[in-house]
């Protein structure tokens, strides 16, 4: 069985390594002949008998090829289920003729809609609709759609804050249907090195499109029903809110009550990811097992008061049934989405086989719970959800086995309660490090200090915040001041957590900064940390260390002198870029800020400079005021050390010293050469009388045989003066298409001067402004230029090397980290 497991989680794991799914046919045939295999040997091998014992002509090949065909069943049974599964979802997505287009829909709000205030008392909502019809909406033509999108609701929302009026009849809430008239586009997301794959997450999730409520036929058509588990868990999470003092504290009780983190802020999850303990906000295995732990206290109370209830039920199953009950009400609280379906499954098994008589041994339990987790959803195991929910109920069955070996096997109860102490410790310790490379693999950080806070937090929430908060939420109906109060206690138990927590991120000898690994550098580190732990007197487990070093020594290529490294990063419509050469880094801007969640100095910047192992940055230079340009850079300030700044505007960062970024000026670093060519002296002292996209910073980098051109967001008036002005130092063999390619941009006589081979466009997919025009990008073509822009490529990484080390004429590198990192999943 477990070997069947594994090679059935491996053919489902083997899709994501495909950027393009499989025919399912051709699957099936395969999976088809593996069958008709593994029956043919099971009769082709002939028995006789001898002394009355059955024996078999060439057992041990007949082992093997049996064994052998079985696996291949199982690889292609899981290949074959994963394929199915992933078409069917991908079949499910918005159609191509549907993106941009106004359409009605009919359907129910799927989860607590994400309320953020913006002006006075005026907000803006984000929800989860599922959706049952569409129409469309010159003439309520039904369309066949229907699945999972994710909204906005930004201009014309009529809602409040924390949706207190809730008698308000354009207050969106959990549960209710509505008709809306919407836009919607296919999932969409940044590509960018070191940065989170949403596009996938997407898929995991079942969304099928993301958009926006337009201005139109928006009207609630059913409040929600009582049964409605979503409309639950919306009041349980604003009576949290609103009863518990601290509202940092309220945060998270709300995320461990209900599977709302949408009230957490950046800080506060900054702060758990460097003290390793964001897992604890998810509501994942780990709190679903100990739940179901807590429904065994009151049987064994009873049964212990009653003894003879034992005669009738015994307490193992009634515990175990009561724990089922509790485990699955927690469930249902956080949503009952896939993640917590998983988590739930693996625990109601892990239960069953405990409450049975049959002593499994724990490594069978999670084969039969992982594969039962696969057949219902052979996608699982794309998800960071299912494989932190089988660690954490694999750390509940170790410890269980080995309590259990504990106390029945060591006579001496302070011994054996020392014994527990020091194991549960020692186990934490060695998890902790266990799990380093997993944990740089799904969250590209690690914390020294993990350990350490979890050593202390586990028990903390598990034991104490938990169970409080919960029996808050049991008092809410019965009696309100009883609710309060635990929920008040609850959050004054987190209040000292995060203080104990805050004082271990803010140690910096805890901090680890490492570049982005290789998966087969974390997957040997993994290895090697389990062949490190395998049980005392096995041989040379020392080994082990091997297979950690090349993750450990791993370090990313660097330029080498004279040479630089240009990255475009995809940044929607905006622009973020950072240049590097051997000893050295410069970021050309920064992307957009609209809000704490929507950051992209945070979501892609800070990410990318980390994959690369840059924790100092020698200059930041911003183009101008524009947020697309500008918006990320405060974070960027507060995440790496940055040496200087440079921009148009002074007032971007008003806490920090800026220089004006002017024409003429001129620097040199590890043989590579800088120049700043716009905008000149007399524009920046007149700079009323010039928009602020001609004033952008427009900065020439190059060594001896190779040039890049950033341009910003200049415009005919700007792209004049240049000419006028530093025509000779124009040309480039990159450039990066002025202000998006707009139809302000670039003319013909600019990119005749500038004459580049490869013209680069950073731009959002279906961004409003419809960039890049037809008619730029025509320019560019007709004169044989390579366009590459960043809705198709995603981030662009170029490498201009030295050519007086290389005869290669051509020896410019670009890679696109869209076309090598695409999964089937991706648009």
């Amino acid at each position: 069985m477990r070997l069947f497991t594994l090679f059935f989680l491996i053919g489902t794991l083997s899709i994501q390594v495909l950027p393009d799914l499989p025919a399912l046919i051709w699957v099936g045939l395969f999976l088809v002949v593996s069958i008709t295999l593994s029956l043919f040997l099971e009769k082709s091998f002939n028995s006789y008998t001898e002394n009355g014992v059955t024996q078999y002509e060439n057992q041990g090949i007949k082992y093997i090829y049996k064994k052998g065909a079985l696996f291949s069943v199982a690889y292609f049974l899981g290949l074959s289920m994963a394929v199915f599964t992933a078409q069917k979802q991908l079949d499910a997505r918005l159609p191509t003729n549907l993106e941009g287009q106004d359409i009605i829909v009919v359907g129910d709000i799927d989860d607590i809609p994400i309320v953020t205030e913006y002006e006075k008392r005026e907000v803006s909502v984000r929800f989860r609709l599922n959706i049952k019809k569409a129409f469309t909406v010159e003439n309520h033509q039904p369309i066949a759609l229907s699945g999972i999108v994710r909204l906005g609701w930004y201009k014309g929302y009529k809602g409040y804050k924390d949706n207190q009026d809730t008698k308000n009849s354009k207050a969106v809430l959990a549960g209710e249907q509505w008709q809306l008239q919407i836009r919607l586009k296919k999932p969409s997301g940044f590509m960018n090195p070191g940065g989170f794959d949403y596009e996938k997450w997407l898929f995991t999730e079942r969304v099928i499109a993301t958009g926006y409520v337009r201005e139109g036929n928006n009207n609630r058509l059913q409040a929600a029903p009582w049964w409605s588990i979503n409309a639950i868990r919306q009041n349980i999470h604003e009576n949290i809110q609103q009863k518990v003092l601290n509202k940092s504290s309220a945060a998270v009780l709300s995320a461990l009550a209900v599977a709302d983190r949408s009230k957490l802020e950046q800080q506060q999850w900054q702060m758990l990811q460097q003290t390793g303990t964001s897992h604890l906000v998810a509501i994942s295995g780990l709190h679903i097992a100990i739940v179901a732990g807590f429904g065994f206290l009151p049987v064994l109370l009873l049964w212990t008061l009653f003894p003879s209830l034992n005669e009738v039920v015994p307490v193992r199953i009634a515990g175990g049934v009561i724990g089922i009950v509790f485990a699955a009400t927690y469930a249902l609280l956080a949503g009952f989405s896939l993640p917590t379906q998983r988590a739930l499954l693996m625990v109601i098994i892990a239960l069953l086989a405990l409450m049975s008589r049959k002593n499994y041994t724990s490594s069978s339990i999670l084969a039969i719970a992982m594969l039962a987790v696969l057949l219902i959803d052979p996608l699982a195991g794309m998800t960071v959800s299912f494989w932190l929910s089988f660690l954490a109920v694999s750390i509940i069955l170790i410890i269980a086995k080995r309590q259990f070996a504990v106390v029945h096997g060591v006579k001496n109860e302070k011994k054996s309660y020392f014994q527990s102490v020091i194991g549960l410790a020692k186990l934490q310790l060695l998890l902790s490090l266990g799990l380093f490379p997993l944990t740089l693999l799904f969250f590209n950080t690690a914390s020294l200090s993990s350990p350490i806070a979890n050593l202390i937090a586990i028990p903390w929430v598990s034991f104490i915040v938990v169970p409080l908060t919960l029996l808050g939420v049991l008092f809410m109906p019965l009696i309100s001041s009883v609710s309060d109060a635990l929920f008040n206690i609850a959050g004054l138990a987190v209040d000292y957590l995060l203080r104990g927590l805050s004082f271990l991120s803010q140690q910096s000898f805890f901090a680890v900064n490492l570049p982005e690994i290789p998966f087969l550098y974390l997957l040997f580190a993994f290895l090697g940390f389990l062949f490190i732990l395998l049980p005392k007197g096995f041989p040379a487990r020392w080994l082990g260390i091997i297979a950690v070093l090349p993750a450990i020594l791993f370090a990313p290529q660097k330029p080498a002198q004279n040479e630089f490294f240009y990255t475009l990063l995809d940044a929607g419509q905006g622009m973020a870029s950072v240049v590097q050469t051997q000893n050295h880094t410069l970021i050309y801007d920064t992307g957009k800020r609209v809000s704490e969640s929507y950051d992209l100095g945070r979501l892609v910047v800070v990410p990318f400079l980390k994959s690369k192992g840059l924790n100092r940055v020698d200059m930041l230079m911003v183009s101008h005021e524009d947020n697309d340009h500008s918006g990320g850079a405060k974070t960027i300030l507060e995440s790496v050390t940055v040496d200087s700044i440079q921009s148009s505007d002074l007032s971007i960062l008003p806490d920090h010293k800026i220089t004006f970024c002017k024409a003429g000026e001129q620097w040199q670093w590890d043989g590579v050469d800088f120049e700043v060519l716009s905008p000149s002296a007399d524009w920046l002292e007149n700079n009323e009388q010039h928009n602020d996209n001609n004033l952008s910073c427009v900065l020439r980098v190059s060594n001896k045989t190779h040039s890049l051109l950033l341009t910003g967001d200049i415009e005919k008036q700007a792209e004049n003066l240049l000419l006028t002005k530093h025509k000779e130092k124009l040309a480039s063999d990159v450039i990066i298409v002025p202000h998006h390619g707009s139809k302000t941009s670039s003319t013909e006589k600019f990119i005749k001067a500038t004459n580049p081979s490869i013209a680069l466009i950073p731009a959002g997919y279906r961004n409003r402004f419809g960039h890049p025009k037809s008619t730029v990008l025509s320019r560019y073509i007709n004169k044989n230029i390579k366009v590459m822009d960043t809705v198709e490529y995603g981030a662009l990484e170029l490498k201009f090397f030295d050519n007086s080390v290389n005869d290669d004429n051509n020896n410019i590198e670009i890679k696109s980290w869209r076309k090598e990192n695409s999964g089937f999943w991706s648009r």
